[in-house]
């Protein structure tokens, strides 16, 4: 059985982290790098594939993985003897290192395959950094500078002892390369004596190593390294022909068959498993040939291992046969028909799968092999294993070892392995023999589900509460006992409780835990002050105020009486935050209960009336005024308390009470048109408001009346205006609009404006404010004229301020605005005025158009002229004669006369016509006067 507890668990999950950085140790330095303080090397791997760093060692899992560091090298110094300028920095060929991602000193630059001085006799470099050169350091004639090419210039002539440098690189390698526990690398150098382009050799040999910390992989590699082999020959038509046959043989240490390659990278894969007889191409003994052997998935990953054929064996007179293991009974015919060295031939007897026997191969004749060979084939009878029978199991019970046969000597593997006990049902394990000819056999275990351990019951308990019984039977029919057999209330916090099932049941052992839940204890609470705050007789208070003051983390119920309490019949909720008392004092209950439901004891609230504020209880006044005047009702707050208190005003006893409708503007109160007291509620903290009424008594406004409101007043005139009142010890005063103060019933007004006048009562009240305005009468405007040959018609406005009068001498004057009998080419000035004082006043002439006229010189006659005319300018006259010819035809400027000439020449006697056209002014209209002329001319 199994124990499982039932727990709220908390973890805390740690989080680690492996360092990147890998321990660089053992720097030597050799030749012209051995010059200055030491350098600095650090290394950190960037990608492993099938490795990782773990406290700074590099530790490799999978040899067929590859391995990506940064390496950076601080403080490299390079010396320069004779002038032997740093030329390049490699690792040497062959260490099957690839670089990437270079930082490196201006003018130096990466070459990711062998290099050198491909114009001299100079040494080749491997993978590395070689000095590109710059102008005029070419030291192969034709090349260009920069060029990429490093083996054509010069070194770095600044690099010195003095001259610390700094590279930076990626340098990946396949993971076999570890195989020890501390791996190596070397970097060289190079000078431009070692390239050709000095004269002078480097005889150095200059190099910088270092070392880091490993861990080789625990699976090697190769189990059996690939050797080279011989070659069997294989021999045909007599002798006359050959084939070549090499054994490759080696064995992976990671269990993968190992893969025969044609070359070192890419090329055709020409066989699989060990050992492989290679047919080697060609009818030529393949001595000396390479072939690669590689134990990386599909040939591809770190590099292949070249396996040299060895020599040709020559032909043999008998025939070769690879030893032929034991076989099982019952399985195929192992003999081959072909030797391994190409013969072919009989074997007898025929081959019995069930008995050990001698078989005899006779070469088939004309071949280099005659001798028969005898080959023996070892019959292993089969053997098939017993086992001891597994009982069914429980899910999740500790799981026994699989079996080993009954039979002695027998050894294998189970598939699966171990019986895992985690899911039921019946599963199949196969053991297989590690003996040859042992039969696979296949067993059933079963496992039996586990029954769930369930037990409908609380968790959780309040203290002292009543708990249930634990069950000794299951619902499912588990049966079993508990320990701790009772469930105790009177212990506070978690207690196990755990259920062990009879051996019978395939069930764990189960532990509950059970808190008990200590009861809640209340706050006691001081006697609470309730105030009647709006005076209806009813005490209104939110219990839920309390709750804060009782404990927090509860639900609180409330109860009217002690019987409610033991009906458990609480105050509804809704009527919790405005509980209402009739009568004080009086006692209510409240019990609080926890989320877990716990109870506790009901505790005891006492209600009693509140003092009220201290105060004068009035009333004050009455603040008399007057129906424009404002009150300020602070004035007796002073009288009414001095605790301190705040004071709200309001119109109404009502509102008062309620708290509502209060007066803002307290200071300049405006109060109701018959209001007669307003009421204050007086408040202090701790304390019940109270209210004080004061009293209003508002006076009369008296009336106000003028004889008159308007009058037009002549310049130099006056007039009286008196003011009337009901009340009659009234006074008045008057405001003149020059500012000039009045007083007294009635005043004789002799300048224009507008004037005011206000009436006071006894008590100082004032009445409306009555206004006369006085003005100038309006100038009349002479607006038109209609104007005939002996009459015109006035027309005139003063915006209808009464009649005017009309003159045309401005001494007589009429009511009439029509005037006949007047003489044509004289001038008159016609008068109009207003109120008998203002005046506005037009000349004008009457047109005088005689219409004969005799220009013969005699003194008589002798021109025709228009009188009148010149207070008309701009007026236009034509004359012409019957057939429309015109003689005439100009502007009048001031008055007018026609001698009866044309051009110079009198116009012949007869009829003539004129048009006389007179524009408007403004103020005559406009005017057409059509005639005719006789002229006579003797």
């Amino acid at each position: 059985m199994r124990r499982i507890k039932f727990y709220i668990l908390f973890f805390l999950i740690a989080q680690f982290s492996y360092g990147q950085s890998i321990t660089v140790f053992d720097i030597v330095r050799t030749g012209n790098f051995n010059c200055g303080t030491a350098p600095n090397i650090t290394a950190e791997i960037i990608q492993g594939e099938g490795s990782a760093v773990i406290d700074g060692e590099l530790v490799v899992t999978d040899p067929c993985g590859f391995t990506t560091l940064r390496v950076t090298m601080n403080n490299l110094r390079y010396d320069q003897p004779g002038a032997n300028w740093a030329h390049g920095f490699f690792f040497p060929t062959g260490e099957n290192i690839t670089i990437a991602n270079v930082s490196l000193p201006a003018g130096w630059i990466y070459q990711d395959s062998c290099t050198g001085a491909y114009c001299s006799a100079g040494d080749t470099g491997g993978v590395g950094f070689y000095y590109d050169g710059t102008s005029g350091q070419s030291c192969c004639p034709g090349n260009s500078n920069n060029d990429g090419v490093p083996g054509n210039n010069y070194g770095q002539s600044s690099m010195s002892c003095s001259t610390p440098f700094t590279i930076a690189f990626d340098m990946t390698f396949c993971n076999s390369k570890i195989e020890t526990e501390v791996t190596s690398f070397v970097l060289e150098g190079s000078s431009d004596g070692n390239t050709g382009c000095w004269s002078t050799p480097d005889v150095n040999t200059n190099r910088v190593s270092y070392s880091i910390s490993t861990v080789a992989s625990e699976i090697p590699l190769y189990e059996v390294p690939p050797i080279n082999p011989e070659v069997i020959t294989e021999c045909f038509d007599g002798g006359d022909s050959f084939n070549y046959i090499a054994v490759l043989e080696s064995v992976c240490g990671t269990g993968d068959d190992v893969t025969w390659w044609d070359a070192p990278e890419g090329g055709n894969q020409i066989g699989t498993g060990s050992p492989f007889l290679y047919d080697t191409p060609g009818s030529t003994c393949p001595e000396g040939m390479i072939v690669y052997a590689s134990c990386c998935p599909d040939g591809e990953g770190c590099e292949r291992s070249p396996v040299i054929i060895g020599e040709c064996l020559p032909p043999s007179e008998v025939p070769i046969f690879i030893p032929i293991l034991p076989q099982c009974a019952g399985g195929e015919n192992p003999l081959p028909s072909t030797s391994n060295d190409g013969s072919t031939g009989t074997w007898s007897p025929e081959y019995d799968p069930f008995n050990t026997t001698t078989y005899t191969f006779t070469p088939d004749p004309g071949q280099c092999a005659t001798v028969p060979v005898e080959v023996t084939v070892e019959i292993i009878p089969i053997v098939t294993p017993t086992f001891d029978e597994i009982e069914p199991i429980c899910q999740f019970a500790t799981a026994p070892e699989l079996p080993i046969p009954n039979e002695p000597g027998i050894t294998g593997t189970w598939s699966p392995a171990v019986i895992d006990t985690t899911q039921p049902g019946t599963f199949e394990f196969t053991f297989q023999g590690n003996e040859d000819c042992v039969e696979e056999v296949t067993i059933q275990v079963e496992i039996l589900p586990e029954l769930p351990v369930e037990v409908d019951m609380p968790l959780s308990y309040c203290q002292f509460s009543e708990a249930v019984e634990l069950p000794t039977e299951l619902d499912n029919g588990i049966t079993g006992h508990w320990l701790p057999a009772e469930i105790d209330t009177s212990i506070l916090g978690m207690q196990d409780y755990t259920f062990y099932p009879d051996e019978e049941h395939c069930a764990a052992e189960t532990t509950f835990t059970i808190e008990i839940i200590p009861q809640p204890i209340l706050n006691p609470l001081d006697v609470q002050l309730l105030c009647d705050d709006n005076f209806d007789g009813i005490y209104e208070f939110d219990l839920t105020d309390l709750n804060p003051l009782l404990g927090a983390g509860m639900t609180y119920f409330y109860y009217a009486s002690i019987e409610d309490v033991t009906n458990n019949n609480p105050i509804p909720a809704n009527q919790t935050t405005n509980y209402t008392f009739t009568s004080l004092p009086t006692t209510i209950y409240v019990i609080g209960e926890t989320p877990e439901g716990c109870r506790s004891i009901e505790l005891p609230i006492e209600f009693e009336e509140n003092q009220a504020v201290d105060h004068v209880p009035g009333p004050f006044g009455p603040i008399e005024y007057c129906p424009e005047d404002t009150v300020d009702l602070t004035q007796y707050e002073g009288d009414i308390t001095n605790t301190g208190a705040t004071f709200s005003y309001h119109p109404t006893m009502n509102d008062a009470q309620t708290g509502s409708n209060e007066i803002q503007n307290i200071t300049e109160y405006t109060p109701g048109e018959n209001q007669t007291s307003v009421f204050v509620r007086v408040e202090l903290a701790d304390f019940c408001p109270v209210i004080v009424e004061i009293q209003l008594l508002k006076h009369p406004t008296p009336s106000l009346e003028l004889s008159l409101t308007e009058y037009s007043l002549c310049p130099g005139d006056s007039f009286e205006v008196t003011a009337e009142s009901d009340d009659p010890a009234a006074t008045f005063e008057w405001t003149l609009q020059d500012g000039t103060l009045l007083t007294g019933a009635t005043q004789e007004i002799s300048q224009t404006g507008t004037h005011t006048v206000v009436a006071y009562s006894a008590e100082g009240c004032i009445s409306e404010t009555r206004t006369i305005t006085v003005t100038l009468p309006s100038e009349p405007v002479i607006t038109n004229i209609e104007m005939g040959r002996d009459y015109i018609i006035v027309g005139a406005t003063n915006n209808g301020e009464g009649p005017m009068e009309y003159s045309l001498d401005g001494t007589l004057w009429q009511n009439s605005n029509h005037f006949t009998n007047l003489i044509p080419g004289e001038t008159y000035t016609v008068w109009v005025r207003s109120w008998g004082c203002m005046i506005d006043r037009y000349t004008f002439t009457i047109l005088s158009l005689p219409n004969f006229f005799s220009p013969n010189n005699d003194g008589k006659n002798d021109i025709w002229e228009i009188k009148g005319i010149e207070t008309t300018p701009d007026a236009t006259i034509k004359i012409f004669d019957r057939y429309g010819k015109i003689f005439v035809d100009t502007n009048f400027q001031g008055n007018y006369f026609w001698s009866g000439k044309y051009l110079g020449n009198p116009v012949p006697s007869g009829d003539y016509w004129y048009i006389i056209h007179v524009p408007a002014d403004g103020i005559l209209v406009e005017r057409k006067f059509v005639g005719h002329i006789t002229v006579r001319n003797y």
